[in-house]
């Protein structure tokens, strides 16, 4: 029974030899920090099934990163001897000890730092457990892994699978036009992804993969177009868009780009006068915070029917002549026209408007650049306020992402 697979680095690991390989360990390392995905999923649960804490780190973190994290030397050769009397006979036996770890072990997970320096978030197995769902119709499912294993949403995609046997396939930062194939060879069933994952294979092989039983989408924005594009490609698909964070877990679920606050959480999530989202700080958990509500930056808007949706991270407007602009509101206005395939937003210091916008696009190689510029620049006139059509037009091969995998827009 398969259990991870990476054709880009040739690794092929079964249950059987993870049940092995744990069985041969003779320490456990308290930090995990390997560019080896092999050694990093083995590690994990070994850490998991023999009860310790552990802190995920970035296998390309430099030292200079590290330091910043205040991660040592000294943390990184810190372990812990182990006495192997008794071998593990099975993965039920280690998925059942796991379950009995729940409220012994604590999980450290850096947030992307796409607001600045990655922040570490303290969790306990429970919390990230919480939504794993473990059952029979749940023990075929086979799984496309396109998250980064080091980051919450990594380790939710990564336990869900393990605590059901499942396969995964890994297709973090690997080709985005391979990532269509190994979804079809691999007969994937379920993936999960954010938006830019999505868009980069998508809209480009858009031929139906009815295989594909379950799709989530989470860490951006989860816009219209993409929302059809989703249903086309996989039809016979449950399609949900997740509001996650590394502080704070698994939240909330909508069916499109809209979330309703759920009655048991409804004393505990709130909009401010500034419409951020905030989060009572008894989510938490162990991560300590001085107020008793903690703002997540996200900015919102209030539909009709009492939803909202997640416009962007106040951090991401742009300052544009006095006006702030939202990129994402600017990228799916570009989004919806055809031959552009990604594109991301930026802003670029400028002396008299303080910064101008400059998208950077990735377009199919169909379209003349000429022709799409225009066709573009007339879209936007057209839909947009004068200060968010941006002065530059770059055509490039790749938009750049961070470690987890989401868009770049600094």
């Amino acid at each position: 029974m398969n259990f991870f697979i990476d054709e880009a680095n040739k690794i092929k690991i079964s249950y059987n030899d993870l049940v092995a390989r744990m069985n041969s360990k003779k320490e456990i390392k308290k930090y995990i920090y390997s560019s080896n995905i092999e050694d990093v999923v083995t590690n994990f649960v070994a850490s998991l099934y023999y009860g310790y804490d552990v802190v995920l780190l970035d296998g390309d973190f430099s030292s200079k990163e590290l330091t910043l994290l205040n991660v040592t030397e000294e943390d990184l050769k810190s372990k812990e001897l182990l006495k192997n009397d008794k071998k593990i006979k099975s993965i039920d036996e280690v998925i059942e000890k796991i379950k009995d770890n729940i409220n012994a072990v604590q999980i450290a997970i850096y947030t992307s730092g796409t607001t600045g320096a990655p922040k570490k978030f303290i969790h306990p197995l429970s919390l990230l457990m919480r939504n794993i769902k473990i059952s029979e119709k749940h023990s075929s499912d086979i799984w496309g892994f396109a998250y980064n294993i080091t980051h919450f949403a990594g380790v939710q995609v990564f336990l869900q699978a393990l605590m059901n046997k499942n396969p995964i396939i890994n297709l973090f930062n690997k080709n985005f036009d391979n990532a269509d194939m190994l979804l079809k060879k691999y007969k994937c069933t379920c993936i999960s992804a954010t938006p830019t994952f999505y868009r980069n294979f998508i809209f480009v092989h858009n031929e139906e993969n009815v295989n594909i039983k379950y799709a989530t989408f989470g860490g951006e924005k989860f816009d219209n177009a993409l929302i059809i594009k989703a249903k086309n490609k996989f039809p016979n698909a449950k399609i949900r868009n997740i509001y996650a964070s590394t502080e704070v877990g698994s939240l909330l679920s909508g069916l499109n780009d809209s979330f309703k606050i759920p009655e048991k959480l409804k004393s505990l999530i709130k909009i401010s006068s500034e419409n951020h989202l905030l989060i009572h700080s008894s989510l938490l958990e162990k991560n300590k915070i001085i107020d008793d509500w903690y703002d997540t930056n996200d900015i919102v808007a209030m539909n009709e029917d009492g939803t909202f949706k997640i416009l962007s991270r106040d951090s991401d407007f742009i300052n544009v002549g006095g006006y702030k602009v939202n990129p994402e509101e600017v990228e799916s206005c570009i989004l919806q026209i055809n031959g552009v395939l990604d594109v991301a937003v930026i802003g670029r210091a400028n002396s008299v408007l303080g910064n101008i916008l400059i998208a950077n696009i990735r377009k199919d190689e169909k379209y003349a650049d000429t022709e799409l510029k225009k066709k573009i620049l007339d879209t936007l006139k057209s839909e947009l306020q004068y200060f968010k059509i941006p002065r530059i037009i770059n055509f490039v091969s790749n938009i750049e992402r961070n470690r987890s995998g989401k868009k770049v827009r600094k």
